[in-house]
């Protein structure tokens, strides 16, 4: 009986100990994901102020260029008028450049993800056609995003394909929130008990991206579907939005 009663307590402090380390890393990577929101919105703001002052500077100064655009017509300089004015609309679109839909997180997350595609050279576009997103939280919004965009980034980091690009949109659709990527693969991705299996050396973590995705969706009665045909991953999301 008393040996009975030591392994149980054991057992009881030992579940007590895992159950307290699994609180641990949950807070852990709660905390992580917040910080990565704030980093992503606070370079989206700095951008946007800097974006600002540019646009300020070239309509303080718009009389001014149009009065050399207009002298060196009159002086038939016409190559060099149309290189100042060239000039002046590259500004103007740098300026203008900057991911703006109806939820900051989410501007501030494409915002992010299209620099990251322009390093990396993978042509990147979306449309974002909702007004407002109700019940998702700015962690599960970055969560959705961030996972989505990264996954179709890091399968498209090989030059052995030829035709990259992303193309994310989102959508309302009735009473629900569509979010839809595609992108080309390479290699068609593993699944392993209904999950994505990563190619990562990291083997531990396959799968924890979509893991979260589809709790997110499930805690919201919400869907997710993914399907690869023709060399082009696409995954698909409905969550309630009303």
């Amino acid at each position: 009986m008393i040996i009975f009663l030591i392994n149980t307590l054991m057992i009881i402090m030992i579940l007590s100990i895992y159950e307290k380390i699994i609180d641990f890393l949950q807070d852990a990577a709660r905390r992580q994901i917040q910080q990565q929101k704030y980093e992503i919105t606070q370079n989206y703001y700095d951008e946007l102020s800097e974006k600002s002052k540019q646009l300020s500077s070239l309509r303080h100064d718009f009389k001014n260029h149009l009065g050399v655009i207009s002298g060196r017509l009159e002086q038939k300089d016409y190559a060099n008028a149309l290189n100042y004015l060239n000039h002046i609309t590259s500004q103007i679109q740098s300026a203008g450049d900057l991911v703006i839909t109806n939820n900051t997180t989410v501007s501030a997350i494409l915002q992010s993800k299209k620099a990251e595609c322009e390093r990396k050279g993978i042509p990147f576009s979306y449309t974002a056609a909702f007004e407002k997103i109700y019940r998702l939280s700015d962690i599960q919004i970055t969560i959705i995003l961030g996972n989505i965009l990264d996954n179709a980034i890091e399968a498209l980091e090989t030059d052995e394909i030829s035709n990259k690009y992303i193309t994310l949109s989102i959508s309302q659709i009735n009473t629900y929130l569509a979010i839809q990527c595609e992108n080309p693969y390479l290699n068609k991705p593993r699944e392993k008990n209904g999950y994505l299996i990563t190619s990562k050396a990291e083997k531990e973590f396959h799968g924890i991206g979509l893991k979260n995705i589809t709790e997110i969706c499930d805690s919201h009665r919400g869907e997710m579907h993914y399907s690869f045909d023709a060399s082009v991953f696409t995954i698909r999301i409905l969550l309630p939005n009303y």
